[in-house]
């Protein structure tokens, strides 16, 4: 893997995974509880959407037959960095974990995903 490549498609990748556990290692940071659209939910959908765009971008460059191989592999990382980064906050003073927190980060991510994958077919059938 040359230096450029992976400093142009991965390196945003990590320097992001790093800044989502960073946020998480901060103690007492949370958000509202009073309802489910909370700014908490709005920053996690937000955060998981940027994530799922810069990951597609960084796993786009692995060299598969099947395309849809690409939106799965990033799904299934970007679920599982997610329910690892709510598991990681039960150990943080004041945080806590919390499935709808897991949920809101899942649907910004597959939202995400979902429209890359439109997009792509649709760049597919003009070319």
């Amino acid at each position: 893997m040359k230096f450029r490549t992976f400093f142009i498609y991965h390196f945003p990748l990590l320097v992001y995974a790093g800044l989502v556990i960073l946020f998480s290692s901060i103690p007492n940071l949370g958000g509202s509880k009073l309802r489910f659209l909370t700014l908490d939910k709005i920053a996690h959908f937000t955060e998981y959407s940027i994530f799922a765009f810069l990951t597609y971008r960084s796993f786009a460059q692995i060299k598969v037959r099947n395309p849809k191989t690409i939106y799965l592999l990033c799904f299934l990382f970007l679920i599982s960095f997610a329910a690892l980064d709510e598991y990681y906050q039960k150990y943080i003073q004041g945080r806590h974990s919390d499935f709808w927190d897991l949920l809101t980060d899942f649907t910004g991510a597959s939202l995400v995903l979902i429209l890359l994958a439109i997009s792509g077919k649709r760049t597919d059938k003009r070319a």
